[in-house]
């Protein structure tokens, strides 16, 4: 009964819950977000059975199990998803209208305003000088830049707008997100699963309202809380996950909004916002981006292209037109912090120089003004109420307040701050700049039109200062991995030079700390030989620590760089510099380069037990630098193949569109050069040349061996060119060939081949010739007949001897070209063929034509027998041939013997009258008549002609039509006035004529090559030679004489130079006769060597390149590189006679500095070291020292020196002295001593003596200790030497002897003054010093007055053979009484040949002197003495007392007469010569038979004193007899008493005297006075008779003492006439005792020797004479036959015959002394004339090599001066550098050029650049338009200026093409070479041709192909937003329909529907009532079963 009741109970709770709930539904049906819900009802069972019963199966009932919500997730995405997308393109569309409405406003839209600006710019084309137009246009302007301006900020407005949007419905997202956090809260609060349906509809509502802002992506917990992320992937950030919410934000990102999480935090940004108002406001947001971006690009399109225009024309004030339009600007902001509300106004006055970033200005109240600031002004700006700024101003709007700021911003877009430009109507610069003129020799019909375009800068390759580190060494250079274009030279630059190296080997080493320190030994290979070097830290270090080590690599690298490690060669070992090394270290890494060669082996070090070995480079050769320009001209290195042009010349390369490859200015310097800039280039060797003379047909025959036949065969050395009928004239050489003539003509016969030719008289006739006579050096020269066919005469001159011929030539890599050249081509012509038909092969043509003209028969010499000569006045002289003399002739009479009476020797005389060519009488030079003959004469006596003077009167031709008469009078010592009279037409005549220093000759020249003419030289005419000459100066062909009588008329013909810089050959063919030429470098072209020629060809420049970063030793500062010294310089110049050439070379390892003048000395001192050297000695020894400031001028070498005394206080070169022990830097012991006495003039000694203490044995300790004992003194030390300087300049000698010995002793070694001390500067005590040299070379001479105070001047070696003269007082004023102050006046000049081997048998060569001949005669005797012999021409021997010269033979063996010695204390010796031994040196005396008294046999000894030859001239015919009578000198003697002399009579000997002994000086009275003694000492009676010339010669002497100082006696007794004195340092002590006998058996010295191959030694035998090794004997010469060693040699005799000695007879004292002698010829300064030496190889031979050239260094040159006027021949030069290849540049053109590297090699390439001026632009200039084919439709752009070509372009179809900063338009059709003229518009009034073009702009498509113009541009930016507009109507239109379905299928399944409810709310009713019947059915139960109980 309970259960029923129950049941029912149950049923009618759940009922009565469905029925609320369908109530709510009902109740509910229009609430937002409501749900439907339904009531779960759920059957009770029954409870379960026990043991005693079982369940029951009825059930309990009813219950509510749940109210459920009608919820579909799909259904509920779907419908959020589809809601989010309706609002996202609502929200777009929205704001696509309004764009669209703000770009078409109505009529007034932007198109409108383009249109009617245009529209205005064509009426002032209509009308451009009428201001009207142009104001109406100036006003269009400014509103179409308003117009920009406005649609620019509606725009970004609606930006802005847009942005706001965005952000509020961020912050709707915010709150929407933050409720959902507290719906999250709440459901997790609530217990499981009973979440109340209201806060479940409350979450989907804020879901569904969340997804209208943007998409989502809703996942669900099971606590019904959800996760929502960005996005409808799910993927997308969460915006709520449980209790968590993430703000959302927008952020602008240039020109988007970005949707932002967790702003302010993280603000991580997300692009998962794709639906929703958010969505639709970004995108639209964007699209108003896109519009901006449109419109500012087409305000930019429209205010560029159209300023590019307009700036190209011209304004009505002739100025160049400005920008129109500008698009930058700036804002004004107010600081956010400001107390004011200050503003500002911003006036633009310059938009170019408008700052690029944002300005901060801020007011100080203090200064009462603003101050401006930023990072894009280079200085701060300061205003009050006006502030001006860079391109603008700002006036301050308001009253600030101290601090206020204001900020002034960049516009960011170019529409907002487009403005107009032009403030007057004038300035439209509506006139084009060009003008464009036709030629009017033009035969086509074309017309150009040119309008200027900006040129853009192109930025490949990249700028030259982009690559390059502006350095010229290449450590800092650049490498590159392949060919190709690696810089650009911007056009304006100043200075650019481009250097390519070569790659020298690297040995590189990387050392750990540990490698490093233990490093002991390196180990190279190079080119086969193998170095070892100790690198032990003890070897180079020996007084350090044991600990010690290696620190750094760099200090291994200094070690071996400076020379103290060196490697284990033997004898010698080398430093790295010996081999060609240098190192480089830095840390760890050490490198070694080498300039000799690879390392080809091993390159080891090792360390420890480490063997590390280097990474081993390669050399390898430079490349080649190229420079073109954009267009491809060629200017600057090698020709190129096609192959290389194809592959060089391109766009990537950064050429032109259409570049096309010309070579016309390959290295064309100078005028030619390209558009006139500077440009050189240079390498090692030079440029590749090939010279020949355009009149080549002249050709060397060796006549001597022809056979004496009719038409005998003539073989010439080369082609000969000749053709059958030519007339060639024949020149003989000397004797002319048997049947035919000197100069006369003939006619080819036959020619036989190339090099032979038969002859027959000039009409054919045939002739016999041939047999005798004839010279290996005649000549055939081309002759040709003129035009009349007459042959050449004295009036008229031949056709040009040039025959039609075909040049070709061919360049490396296969490209050739051909020129046909007309028979009588000139030189100049020739050459413009090759370069106008060839230029694209890069080779240049070069003519010229020279032509020198000197006096005929000059120095020619007559010889007569003048025995016979009858005296009389003019007595008639008969010469023994033709004289060739003329009357007025200058002749020179030179005596053979006895002088014919009545004339003197060397006098030069005037022809009075020439009877014959055999006979001519003299007169005397002034005039008056001469009476000679009668006596005297001699058969071989000679006149010859000295000067000749004389009109030449004749007409002259060359580029002028017609002849030109000219008449000058001449000389052959002056041709001044015909070369005025030539150079007085060089205008028409094209010929300049240059005047030789001596005026002896002129050269000729016409610069093109054109011929030069002569004819009609008048009668009587003095006769001249004329020569052709080449480039060098040298002879092209033979000379002719024009002499009047046979020749009076003559052509000359130029050469012709090929230049390259690239290998070529040239094949001439004439008829059938081909001759090829080789090219060859020619240093001097474009080389590294620089030769300058004075057009007459006397002197010669010489200037080396140097390249001191590029060739010195240096290092990387890394260590990872190094550069060895290894270039070189060399110089040959030719001799001017039979000896050799001199040769000088220099390497730059060897010198301090690598500069011009460094090279310049070198090389002249080289050059100069085999020659003599020259010297002079003053006449006496002056009482007192000139006092500073007086001074003296030599000349030298034809320049004058000036010698000026210093003050030794103020001005003296410092005297130092170095003493010196080897190998040693400390003292040995504790108490060894130094002790030393310093000596200066006027002073007391000081003493410097220091004892050594403990723990102070170091040098530097030592030179502390000295330096503190006197002020006077400062004691330095270096390595092992301790250095003492006088502190204030005053000389001070090193006192030794007596008591003043140097004490030393380093290590136990004691050292002696002698050796140790020495003059750091110029090996003399540095007390002499004292004179300062000016003027001249500098350093090439030195003057001092020695201890004696004579002066001394040593010159060092000349070629020239030129001697020390004193000038005259007419040349530098007072000079002769400085002589006289200086003691000067008699000096004696030397000069002294090189060391030569003793000759084998007699010598000689001539001498001349003051024109007087001598004969000099070496003749070694059998004594092994030198006999010298000077003689003149009556074989009498000159003294240089009477005849100013004197020979001796000096040697290391001072010979000396010892039987003659006076016994006595330190007895003077006389030596055979003059000797260079110094007092205190010490010797040794060798006795070659019985030793003098008291001296022993090779015994040493000190010099004591030595006493100088000295000469002296007196007048001995009037002196009385008497003893010891009174001398007098004709000047000053400087004899001293005891001096020992010799007499010399001049004739009859003085009575008491005996020419040729020796007598003692006994008294001297003043400077010219003397008396005579016998040598013993006893008086001698002398006097009467006696010559005025008598000479007195003090001869060489010298005295000896002990070696410790000590006065010794000797003498008076035995001694031999050929013992020797000998100085201790030649003397080579050799043991010989051990020598085995065979032939050449090897000797050997205790010490290095110095004998090379050929020296003579002499043998002294240690027991004298009569003893010594077999084979051998004592005081014997000996040739040194070879040097195994430097300790060892073998000999031969002196004849070089092998011989056999020892065996037995040795000593090991013995000794060997090189005897080698030089000659010294002694002249008297007071000769005002040189001494002449032949350049002979017989003088060569005995040491005398000279030349008839001299060698001066002038600066960075050297100098080449012809000393007798003629011609210098042509030298040859050498370099070798790291530098392979040199460009220089200078003031480029208006265009960009192009530097390309290509050939492979080392790519390793320098610049050092000076760039543009900072204001330079580059534009258009004037230029010139050449049709170049005949169809017309190929251009060529030619510079104005220079005409040379820009560019080469091809028309389009249009007409049309661009190039060089113009737009060229061709309408008709031109003819080739048509031109036309592009000239800037000087006016602009009248023409609008620019503003024509800007108005073409709005139909041309200028963003792009078929872009349209402006307007139509702007019309479809309208047109896009239209069609997105459209587009979206329909996208909204489906978004929407698709969210109703989404919605409704949702509501359909959540909604609540009355039909539905209605009907369960019927059903649950009546359920609920049956559910009540079951309670009463219950309960009547109940009640019935209460009843029934």
């Amino acid at each position: 009964m309970s259960s029923l009741f129950d049941i029912g109970k149950s049923a009618i709770q759940s009922y009565r819950q469905a029925l609320a709930v369908t109530g709510q539904n009902i109740a509910n049906v229009n609430t937002d977000g409501y749900k439907r819900r339904e009531a779960d009802l759920k059957e009770v069972s029954a409870s379960t059975g026990s043991v005693t019963s079982t369940s029951s199966q009825a059930g309990l009932g009813v219950r509510v199990e749940d109210i459920r919500r009608s919820f579909d997730q799909f259904l509920l995405d779907r419908s959020r998803s589809s809601i989010a997308n309706h609002q996202k393109l609502e929200a777009y569309l929205d704001q696509l209208k309004s764009l669209e409405n703000t770009l078409l406003p109505g009529d007034a839209d932007l198109g409108s305003y383009i249109g009617r600006f245009f529209g205005s710019l064509q009426e002032v084309t209509a009308n451009p000088g009428d201001l009207a137009p142009r104001t109406v246009a100036l006003e269009e302007g400014k509103n179409l830049a308003g117009a920009f301006r406005n649609i620019s900020t509606q725009l970004k407005n609606m930006q802005n707008n847009g942005l706001s949007r965005a952000q509020d419905t961020t912050t709707a997202i915010n709150i929407i997100v933050e409720q959902l956090v507290d719906v999250n809260n709440r459901l997790l609060s609530s217990s499981s699963g009973s979440s109340p349906n209201s806060t479940l509809d409350l979450r989907d509502r804020l879901l569904e309202d969340l997804s209208k802002l943007t998409d989502i992506s809703v996942s669900y917990k099971t606590r019904k809380d959800v996760v929502v992320t960005v996005g409808n992937t799910g993927a997308g950030p969460k915006l709520l996950d449980g209790k968590i919410g993430t703000k959302i934000g927008t952020i602008e990102s240039g020109s988007v909004l970005q949707t932002i999480m967790a702003p302010g935090t993280s603000s991580t940004p997300t692009n998962q916002v794709t639906g929703g108002i958010l969505a639709g406001v970004i995108d639209s947001y964007s699209l108003v981006g896109d519009v901006i971006r449109d419109i500012d690009g087409l305000a930019l399109t429209i205010s560029q292209t159209v300023n590019d225009v307009h700036k190209n024309g011209l304004t009505l004030d002739g100025k160049q037109g400005e920008n129109m339009f500008v698009t930058s600007g700036l804002s004004v902001v107010a600081g956010t912090a400001n107390r004011s509300t200050v503003s500002g106004e911003i006036s633009l006055n310059n938009v170019e120089e408008l700052p690029q970033g944002i300005l901060s200005a801020r007011f100080s109240k203090i200064d009462n003004r603003w101050e401006v600031t930023g990072n894009s002004i280079d200085k701060s700006y300061f205003g009050t109420s006006t502030i001006k700024l860079p391109g603008f101003s700002v006036n301050i709007i308001g009253s600030p307040t101290d601090g206020d700021e204001l900020q002034f911003q960049p516009l960011s877009g170019a529409a907002s701050g487009m403005q107009f430009n032009l403030r007057r109507a004038q300035d439209f610069a509506a006139a084009a700049k060009t003008l464009v003129s036709a030629n009017t020799s033009n035969k086509g019909n074309a017309d150009i039109t040119a309008n200027v375009k900006s040129i853009t800068v192109n930025e490949n390759p990249p700028k030259i200062d982009d690559i390059f580190t502006n350095s010229n060494s290449p450590l800092t250079a650049t490498s590159f991995l392949s060919d190709g274009s690696i810089a650009a030279i911007p056009a304006g630059s100043e200075a650019v030079e481009l250097l390519s190296f070569k790659n020298q080997a690297q040995a590189s080493f990387q050392l750990t700390t540990s490698e490093l320190k233990a490093a002991s030994s390196l180990t190279l290979e190079i080119n086969g030989a193998t170095h070892t070097f100790d690198l032990s830290y003890s070897t180079s270090h020996p007084n350090a620590a044991a600990t010690d080590n290696w620190t750094d690599s760099n200090e291994i690298a200094l070690m071996l760089n400076r020379g103290i490690i060196k490697n284990n060669a033997s004898p010698n070992p080398q430093r790295l510099s010996d081999i060609g090394l240098y190192a480089a270290g830095s840390g760890g890494t050490f490198t070694l380069a080498s300039s000799t060669g690879d390392f080809t082996g091993q390159a080891n070090l090792t360390a420890g037990g480490s063997t590390i070995i280097a990474n081993k480079t390669l050399s390898s050769s430079g490349s080649d630098i190229q420079v073109f320009t954009r267009e491809g001209r060629h200017l600057a290195g090698s020709p190129l193949s096609k192959e290389s042009i194809a592959r060089l010349v391109t766009n990537d390369n950064g050429f032109s569109n259409g570049a096309t490859y010309r070579a016309d200015y390959l290295n064309l310097a100078g005028t030619n050069a390209y558009r006139g800039l500077s440009i050189a280039r240079s390498n090692p060797s030079g440029q590749q040349i090939i010279s020949f003379g355009n009149n080549s047909n002249s050709v060397t025959s060796n006549t001597s061996g022809v056979s004496s036949s009719i038409g005998s065969t003539i073989t010439s050395t080369s082609n000969h060119g000749f053709s059958s009928g030519d007339i060639v004239q024949y020149n003989a050489a000397s004797t002319a060939l048997t049947g035919l003539s000197d100069k006369a003509l003939y006619k080819v016969s036959t020619v036989g081949s190339t090099t032979q030719f038969t002859l027959t008289s000039q009409n054919g006739t045939s002739i016999t010739y041939g047999g005798s006579g004839g010279n290996s050096s005649d000549t055939f020269k081309l002759y040709n007949i003129n035009t009349a066919s007459a042959l050449p005469s004295v009036t008229t001159y031949p056709d040009s001897p040039i025959k039609a011929y075909t040049s070709t030539i061919s360049i490396i890599g296969g490209e050739s070209g051909s020129v046909s050249v007309p028979a009588g081509s000139s030189a100049a012509y020739t050459s413009n063929l090759i370069n106008t038909n060839l230029a694209n092969l890069g080779i240049q043509a070069k003519s010229k034509t020279r032509v020198e003209i000197k006096m005929s028969d000059i120095d020619v010499s007559s010889t007569s027998n003048t025995t016979g000569i009858s005296s009389a006045s003019s007595a008639t002289i008969t010469s023994t041939s033709t004289h060739k003399f003329k009357v007025g002739d200058t002749v020179q009479y030179n005596a053979a013997g006895t002088v014919l009476t009545g004339l003197e020797h060397l006098k030069n005389y005037t022809v009075s009258s020439v009877d014959s060519t055999s006979t001519f009488t003299l007169k005397d030079t002034d005039g008056s008549s001469l009476t000679y003959g009668g006596g005297g004469g001699n058969a071989s006596d000679t006149f010859k002609i000295i000067r000749r003077s004389g009109e030449f009167a004749f007409n002259f031709e060359s580029k002028n039509q017609e002849a030109i008469s000219i008449s000058s009078t001449i000389a052959s010592d002056d041709m001044t006035d015909l070369a005025r009279q030539i150079n007085v037409h060089s205008l028409n005549t094209g010929v300049n004529a240059y005047l030789s220093t001596d005026k002896k000759r002129i050269v000729l020249e016409n610069d093109l090559g054109n011929d030069i003419m002569i004819s009609n030289q008048s009668s009587g005419s003095i006769p001249v030679i004329a020569t052709v000459l080449d480039r060098n100066n040298q002879t092209l062909g033979s000379s002719i004489e024009l002499d009047y009588s046979n020749y009076g008329a003559a052509r000359f013909t130029g050469y012709i130079d090929l230049v390259s810089s690239g290998t070529f050959t040239v094949s001439n063919t004439v008829g059938s006769n081909t001759t090829t030429l080789s090219s060859s470098t020619d240093v001097f072209s474009d080389g590294f060597v620089k030769k300058e020629l004075l057009s007459t060809g006397e002197q010669m420049s010489i200037e080396f390149s140097a390249f001191e970063g590029a060739d010195g030793n240096g290092s990387a500062v890394d260590g990872s590189k190094a550069l060895a010294s290894g270039a070189s310089y060399s110089l040959t110049i030719p001799s001017t006679g039979s000896g050799t050439a001199f040769t000088g070379s220099v390497s730059s390892s060897s010198l301090e500095n690598i500069s011009k003048n460094a090279i310049a000395k070198e090389i002249a001192k080289s050059l100069r070291s085999s020659s003599p050297i020259v010297s002079a000695t003053g006449g006496k020894s002056v009482d007192q020292i000139p006092s500073a400031g007086q001074n003296l001028t030599l000349s030298y070498s034809g320049q004058n020196y000036k010698l000026t005394m210093l003050d030794n206080g103020r001005e003296a070169i410092p005297s130092t002295s170095t003493l010196t022990v080897s190998n040693s830097t400390s003292i040995g012991s504790i108490g060894n001593a130094i002790n030393l006495t310093l000596s200066a003039a006027g002073e007391d000694d000081v003493a410097l003596n220091h004892t050594l203490a403990s723990g102070q044995l170091a040098l530097s300790h030592s030179a502390t200790a000295l330096t503190s004992i006197s002020d006077l003194y400062s004691v330095n030390h270096a390595g092992n030497s301790l250095i003492i300087t006088r502190s204030d300049g005053k000389n001070f000698t090193l006192k030794t002897g007596g008591s003043h010995n140097v004490s030393m002793s380093f290590e136990g070694s004691s050292i002696s003054a002698n050796s140790t001390i020495t003059d750091t500067s110029d090996g003399r005590p540095a007390q002499e010093r004292e004179i300062q040299i000016s003027g001249g070379e500098t350093g090439r001479i030195d003057a001092y007055f020695d201890q004696s105070k004579t002066l001394r001047i040593f010159g060092g070696s000349t070629i020239s053979g030129q001697s020390i003269t004193i000038p005259d007082d007419n040349t530098v004023s007072g000079n002769s009484s400085a002589a006289a102050l200086f003691g000067f006046t008699n000096a004696t000049r030397k000069l002294s040949g090189s060391e030569i081997a003793v000759p084998s048998s007699n010598s000689n060569f001539d001498v001349s002197l003051n024109g007087e001949n001598y004969t000099l005669t070496l003749n070694p005797t059998s004594s092994n003495q030198v006999s010298l012999s000077l003689q003149d021409r009556n074989g009498n021997t000159p003294t240089l007392a009477r005849d100013g010269i004197g020979v001796e033979w000096s040697s290391n063996i001072h010979t000396s007469n010892t039987t003659s010695v006076i016994s006595g204390s330190g007895a003077q010796i006389i030596t055979n010569a003059s000797n260079s031994l110094q007092v205190g040196q010490t010797v040794k005396y060798i006795a070659a038979g019985t030793a003098v008294n008291s001296l022993t046999h090779l015994q040493s000894y000190k010099i004591s004193s030595v006493t100088k030859e000295t000469n002296s001239l007196s007048n001995t015919s009037s002196i009385s007899s008497a003893a010891g009578a009174t001398i007098t000198s004709t000047s000053s003697h400087s004899f001293k008493v005891g001096d020992l002399v010799e007499y010399v009579a001049g004739g009859t000997a003085l009575t008491g005297l005996t020419s040729g002994n020796t007598y003692k000086i006994g008294s001297v009275t003043g400077d010219n006075q003397f008396s005579l003694k016998n040598t013993d000492g006893s008086s001698v009676t002398y006097g009467g008779n006696g010559s005025s010339t008598d000479a007195f010669i003090r001869k060489p002497s010298l005295s000896l003492e002990g070696t410790n100082g000590s006065t010794i006696s000797y003498g008076g007794g035995n001694g031999h006439a050929n013992d020797a004195i000998i100085d201790l340092n030649q003397i080579k002590t050799s043991n010989t005792s051990s020598v085995s006998s065979s032939l050449g058996a090897q000797l050997s010295t205790n010490a290095a020797h110095g004998f090379n191959v050929g020296d003579t030694v002499r043998y002294f035998s240690n027991g004298g004479n009569g003893n010594g090794l077999t084979g051998l004997s004592h005081m014997e010469n000996y040739k040194v036959a070879s040097v195994p060693s430097s300790t060892t040699f073998t000999l031969t005799n002196d004849a070089g015959t092998a011989i056999t000695y020892g065996g037995s007879g040795g000593n090991a004292s013995d000794v060997f002394v090189k005897s080698n002698g030089r000659l010294v010829i002694n002249t008297n300064i007071n000769d005002s004339k040189e001494i002449i030496f032949p350049s002979s190889s017989s003088a060569e031979a005995l040491g005398i090599k000279v030349s008839d050239y001299k060698v001066d260094v002038d600066g960075d040159k050297l100098k080449i001066t012809s000393t007798d006027g003629d011609i210098v021949k042509t030298s040859s030069a050498a370099v070798t550098s790291l530098v392979n290849s040199q460009i220089k540049i200078n003031d480029v053109p208006n265009e960009d050029l192009i530097v390309i590297v290509n050939g492979g090699g080392a790519r390793n390439i320098s610049a050092r650049f000076d760039p543009p001026p900072s204001n330079y632009t580059l534009e258009a200039t004037n230029i010139d338009i050449k049709v170049s084919n005949s169809e017309g439709t190929a251009i060529e752009f030619l510079d104005s200026i220079t005409g040379h070509s820009l560019a080469t372009r091809t028309l389009d179809s249009l007409g049309q093409t661009e190039a060089v900063g113009y737009n060229v338009t061709v309408k008709g059709k031109g003819q080739l070479n048509d031109t036309f003229k592009i000239s800037s518009n000087k006016g602009g009034t009248g023409d609008a041709r620019n503003l024509e073009e800007i108005i073409k702009l709005q139909h041309s498509d200028v963003s792009g192909a078929n872009s349209g113009g402006f307007r139509e541009v702007f019309d479809n930016i309208v047109t896009g937003v239209g069609a997105s507009v459209q587009a979206g109507d329909l996208s909204l239109e489906a978004a929407q329909a698709t969210r109703d379905a989404a919605v409704a299928s949702e509501l359909e399944f959540s909604g609540v529907s009355l039909d539905t409810e209605a009907a369960h709310l019927l059903e649950q009713q009546q359920a609920f009532q049956a559910s009540a019947r079951i309670i009463a059915t219950a309960k009547q139960l109940f009640n019935t079963l209460l009843e029934v109980v």
